[in-house]
């Protein structure tokens, strides 16, 4: 395993725990990403050996990831993230008079934003509530989907990491389009595009160990022409996503992929492991409370707090930890909307902090995570105290 650990400026070891942010580049990623940067060429450039090799090394990419959600290689269209992919999804349905847009309040910024662009546009959305575990009820979104033609649910959360439950949400609205985004859950839950009964999948390298920049977008064949791209110039990726496709992040993401794919069951053991360890030393501690089911979330994901102590203060006491007060997508935003709607008063969102473990996450760095709270928790409370 490589190491998790890093040296500041100021020489001070360093203990990264976001990698729901981004993950640590994956070793396998970064061979691939050079291999293919020396092996250059464009894939639409096949007049020529070297562009119809880059094209096949592109065609293979493009049949692996599919194989790792059981959906066909024409399904499979490389974006510059799931934002993108996201977006292609939500602006062409909601502009083309697909009706009622359905979306749970907890989904990611990139789904929110919009639907609520389309619902200002004169769209009907609605946003399906979740309880305090995160979760969507079933039945609330039976309720919820009456009439939609559209369905918009995250499988795992970017900031509490709740998994949510895809087969029976798609049981309780069988007719409506079902658009999941998997960014955070690929290659940590199993996914099944076919079985599901998926219309379109939004996936993200940067989350498994792959690059920034690239993510995947999977529609199903018949749906294609559902959708159109955000911006022309080109007829790659089929026309839904036009300009030079870069075979070299695809190849990293595919690299990754197929790593993480390859231990994914040893990783979210291991991972669960280390994630209660930490739970459990926090429980000891005054104030403590977790956001959302501790059952039902990814095995890396810790969103919790110290009741009455500020996040971001607790974050200056432990500099050499590396977390995240929200998630990147949120930071500096005014509220938390996936903390507001799991009905958190503004004191508990205050101290909500969230910690994040990835495959380059060892032992040591929860240890010293565990013993740089557990005194940064205590100097707090000695200084209430005193007061």
């Amino acid at each position: 395993m490589q190491s998790n650990h890093h040296f500041a400026a100021h020489g001070a070891r360093e203990h990264y725990f976001d990698a729901q942010a981004t993950e640590q580049v994956r070793p396998e990623a970064m061979a691939a990403l050079t291999l293919a940067l020396h092996e250059f060429g464009n894939a639409g450039a096949t007049n020529h050996a070297q562009g119809r090799r880059t094209k096949q090394a592109l065609e293979d990419a493009r049949d692996r990831i599919g194989r790792l959600v059981n959906a066909p290689p024409e399904a499979v269209f490389f974006t510059s993230g799931a934002t993108e992919a996201n977006n292609i999804v939500l602006q062409s349905l909601a502009t083309r008079g697909h009706g009622r847009l359905v979306a749970s309040a907890i989904e990611h910024k990139s789904v929110i934003e919009p639907l609520a662009h389309a619902a200002d546009q004169g769209a009907q959305v609605v946003f399906c509530p979740v309880g305090n575990s995160g979760l969507v009820d079933p039945d609330a979104m039976r309720t919820c989907a009456t009439g939609a033609s559209i369905l918009s649910v995250m499988h795992a959360n970017n900031e509490i990491g709740t998994i949510q439950p895809i087969a029976e949400i798609r049981d309780a609205a069988p007719d409506a389009l079902l658009h999941v985004d998997a960014a955070q859950s690929f290659c940590k839950v199993p996914i099944d595009f076919e079985r599901l009964g998926l219309d379109f999948l939004t996936l993200s390298a940067h989350k498994i160990g792959g690059p920034q920049g690239i993510g995947t977008l999977i529609v199903r064949p018949s749906r294609v022409v559902d959708l159109r791209p955000l911006f022309h110039g080109g007829v790659q990726e089929a026309g839904l996503r036009p300009g030079t496709t870069p075979v070299g992040l695809v190849a990293a993401m595919t690299a990754a992929a197929e790593a993480a794919m390859a231990e994914r069951v040893q990783q979210a053991a291991r991972l669960g492991v280390l994630r209660d360890r930490m739970v459990t030393a926090f429980s000891r501690l005054p104030g403590f409370f977790v956001n959302g089911s501790l059952e039902q979330r990814l095995a890396g994901n810790l969103n919790c707090g110290f009741e009455g102590i500020d996040a971001l203060l607790l974050m200056r006491r432990v500099p050499h930890l590396l977390f995240s007060a929200g998630s990147a997508c949120t930071t500096g935003s005014a509220n938390n909307h996936v903390l507001d709607a799991l009905g958190l008063p503004y004191e508990r969102q205050r101290a909500t902090f969230r910690l994040s473990l990835g495959w380059a996450t060892c032992e040591t760095d929860v240890n010293v995570a565990i013993a740089s709270i557990e005194g940064a928790v205590n100097h707090f409370a000695s200084y209430r105290r005193t007061r």
